[in-house]
């Protein structure tokens, strides 16, 4: 039975509070990453999975976000969610808030370039709809293949071009569809803004 040395607990029990060079801290996490899989170290920590992979994530932090979480002002919970995004589009999110944390206005920036799937208009399974991103169940950009990070289970979809490209597919298909069996599409706008850009194409298309 293998055991985890003192120094590789300390790394993964203390990673969003170690005050390390940014490539030392990439290079330990790569080189325990692939000596040890999320259910080894949970073992060997005595931990749940589920922290071993939040942790994990947080390796992916750009600096200026690993200083909020290092200094508390940033939740761990917060931290894996940005983590979530690409080094470019943490360092927008970090321009745009400025030099003073606000974790509102971080959590209004996740919400806005995230999507829960099971709310998704389209369904996660089709393969077809844009046959190069396949089906969102299996995405590596949905959240749920990356771990639990959000919850048990819960699907979060991070790429939000894919996911507009898939309810514009859906869209056309549905209009296709109409042509076909002379259907009269009505659409619904009460909620939304009759002259906002993108419901003026959605009108235009069903025109």
């Amino acid at each position: 039975m293998w055991t985890m040395t003192y120094l590789e607990v300390q790394i993964i029990e203390n990673l969003p509070r170690l005050d390390v060079e940014p490539k030392e801290e990439q290079e330990a996490i790569a080189f325990l990453s692939e000596k040890y899989s999320p259910w080894e170290f949970a073992i060997g920590l005595g931990r749940g999975e589920n922290f071993v992979r939040q942790r994990i994530k947080l390796s992916g932090l750009i600096e200026g976000f690993k200083h909020f979480v290092r200094s508390s002002e940033m939740t761990l919970s917060l931290g894996v969610g940005v983590a979530l995004f690409e080094p470019e589009n943490q360092k927008m999110m970090l321009e745009a808030m400025g030099k003073v944390f606000n974790g509102n206005q971080i959590k209004r920036k996740i919400e806005n370039w995230t999507y829960d799937l099971a709310k998704a208009p389209f369904d996660i399974e089709d393969v077809n709809l844009v046959p190069k991103a396949g089906a969102c169940s299996q995405c590596p950009f949905n959240a749920a293949n990356q771990g639990n990070l959000f919850g048990e289970s819960k699907m979060i979809c991070i790429k939000s071009a894919c996911y507009e490209t898939k309810k514009a597919g859906l869209l056309l298909s549905l209009i296709e569809r109409a042509k076909k069996e002379n259907l009269l599409l009505v659409p619904n706008i009460r909620r939304h803004w009759a002259d906002h850009e993108r419901n003026q194409l959605i009108i235009s298309q069903m025109e």
